[in-house]
């Protein structure tokens, strides 16, 4: 038998909530909106369970719907998004029944003007979570706001709301690191302990070694580095403040790409990246010999991951190199690669959409025939098997 869909509806069990709940629970954690119904984080399970029990009363039915089931009609989705209101100065984090025209409902629960806070990349200074935290703390600071101190295994780091936030896109971009830690996936406070996690596991990389920084950090001598896995974390030279976040994974290296070149739109060389095309998967073009290329995404972060890792492009680069000085050097490495005979193309042979491939030592560029440079990998000569079985016999 169908359930009557009218009478499974919102504004039908939303008229009685007064009724299952207390009316000190009504006023704490219960508040009208323009959108439907606000409630607390802390009462969504009471509330789920109130939900199923009236929907058995309301269809008849013996057997009980599942919790994700409910959730999806009751909030209109299996994982409903955190908001946040404002009530005086409390902060009230919780999840909205969507309803409408729920204000013609004469219902007894307090009605709130306030507008819902999105905590999908904000976080409220006032949101109680934060006192609840280990090894987390959260102050008001007069110039730079809400500051959050982290206690790691050795030290205590201060880092800004705007921190999280890089940490939080950084992360979420790395698929091992979403496994590792599964908060990542919700509001940015959710964040907080992985990021606690991760400054926690990271260790400091040593001068010498190479690494891709941000324009605004690689001429800072008192810089520190700290690197976990793919995410690269900047210090101040006290090791007490964590200023960034960035990724250093192709698969995550994008977003952290296109910010970089924004920074390089004025420079006086006529070989740079322009990153105005609307098309996503380009980035922009490159001058090669007075030849202008259009340089894909895939291209140009394949090229920067393999940079540092080939000898014939590695001894060019200072040890802080920037998105700039990977520009210049696929400019300069395509430059001087020489068109491979087709015969020996193996990248037509695999594709179906025909392509050119240019090559310089171990890098390989593939372009199209109106000159889009849509990828890039590192391969080297394979030896004869009988010169391994020289050696092998030396």
């Amino acid at each position: 038998m169908r359930t009557d869909i009218q009478k499974e509806s919102s504004p039908s069990f939303i008229a009685t909530l007064p009724n299952i709940f207390s009316a000190v629970e009504i006023q704490q954690c219960f508040r009208i909106v323009s959108q439907g119904v606000f409630i607390h984080e802390e009462i969504e399970t009471p509330v789920l369970e109130a939900y199923q029990n009236w929907l058995k009363k309301v269809t008849g039915s013996s057997g009980e719907k599942s919790e994700a089931k409910c959730r999806r009609r009751l909030f209109q989705n299996e994982s409903p998004k955190l908001f946040y209101l404002l009530d005086g100065k409390l902060c009230i984090p919780g999840y909205l029944i969507p309803c409408d025209n729920i204000q013609s409902l004469k219902i007894k629960i307090p009605i709130s003007q306030a507008s819902l806070m999105d905590t999908t990349s904000y976080l409220h200074a006032r949101d109680p979570m934060l006192d609840n935290l280990k090894n987390i703390k959260a102050e008001i600071d007069p110039r730079k706001g809400l500051l959050l101190k982290i206690k790691t295994r050795n030290t205590e780091y201060n880092a800004s709301v705007e921190v999280l936030k890089n940490f939080a896109l950084a992360a979420k971009g790395s698929d091992t690191l979403t496994k590792e830690l599964p908060g990542l996936a919700g509001p940015l406070r959710a964040c907080l302990e992985p990021l606690q996690v991760c400054l926690n596991r990271a260790r400091y990389i040593e001068s010498a070694t190479r690494l891709l920084v941000p324009k605004n950090y690689a001429k800072d001598p008192f810089n520190n580095f700290l690197k976990y896995k793919h995410l690269v974390f900047v210090t101040n030279n006290k090791q007490t403040e964590i200023l960034y976040c960035y990724p250093i994974a192709e698969r995550s290296l994008a977003k952290f790409v296109r910010e970089e070149l924004k920074l390089y739109k004025n420079l006086i060389y006529s070989q740079q990246v322009i990153g105005k095309k609307v098309n996503p998967r380009i980035l922009g073009s490159i001058k090669v010999k007075r030849k202008e290329y259009l340089v894909y995404t895939r291209a140009l972060l394949r090229f920067i991951s393999s940079l540092a890792k080939v000898s014939t492009t590695k001894k060019h680069l200072p040890n802080l190199y920037t998105v700039e000085h990977c520009v210049k050097e696929l400019i300069k490495t395509l430059g001087e690669a020489q068109k491979e005979p087709p015969l020996k193309n193996k990248i037509n042979r695999q594709k179906q959409t025909p392509s050119i491939v240019f090559r310089n030592g171990p890098w390989h560029f593939s372009m199209t025939k109106n000159s889009h440079l849509i990828d890039c990998h590192v391969q080297y000569k394979k030896r004869r098997h009988n010169q391994r079985q020289q050696k092998t016999a030396k």
